[in-house]
């Protein structure tokens, strides 16, 4: 499996410097074909380039906290439902009584 993971990252470095390189051809094309400054189109390629990373980052970040607000949400049941299976004789007295069926009912 590790050497899948690397394959691919291989593979997605790979693409990415081959994009990267593409964008800069087309700058440098751009450039002489409208005899514009190099370093301005760089600047405002390398701009471009910050700007994605930054938005790869945000996007990484943010379903990163996603996936850790799943969890916590299911902590809970994960946790009721183990203390069920393991003493059922715990949790018994919230389906059986008046005062458990308003816990219940509060939790739901």
């Amino acid at each position: 499996m590790a050497g899948r993971c690397r394959k691919r990252w291989r593979a997605l470095t790979s693409a990415s410097a081959s994009r990267i390189e593409n964008l800069f051809s087309i700058v440098v094309g751009l450039q002489q074909g409208i005899r514009r400054h190099l370093s301005e189109s760089l600047s405002n390629l390398a701009n471009v380039l910050r700007g994605r990373k930054q938005l790869r980052l945000r996007l990484r970040a943010f379903f990163g906290r996603a996936h850790t607000a799943w969890v916590l949400g299911l902590l809970p049941f994960a946790i009721f439902g183990t203390l069920y299976l393991l003493a059922p004789d715990y949790v018994k007295p919230l389906f059986d009584s008046e005062v458990g069926h308003l816990i219940l009912g509060l939790c739901w």
